[in-house]
């Protein structure tokens, strides 16, 4: 599993590839859902080895999203 994270390197699973600043995961899951003011929103849950980077990631999707929100589901 690899995600191309914001401005980052991968993000994987493979132990090879988790060097610098790439981000060792577990897995990623993601589901539709509604927020408090019922705007739908996209939920994603990462699980992680505890030792490394977790920092990385929220940056990623923080950039992404100031960059590109999601403006609707279809």
């Amino acid at each position: 599993m690899k995600i191309r994270g914001h401005g980052q390197r991968l993000i994987t699973k493979n132990t090879s590839n988790s060097k610098n600043n790439d981000v060792l995961i577990n897995s990623v899951g993601l589901s539709r859902q509604n927020d408090k003011s019922a705007k739908p929103c996209l939920r994603v849950t990462i699980d992680k080895y505890i030792d490394h980077t977790s920092g990385l990631i929220a940056d990623a999707f923080d950039k992404e999203e100031k960059e590109n929100p999601v403006k609707s589901f279809r």
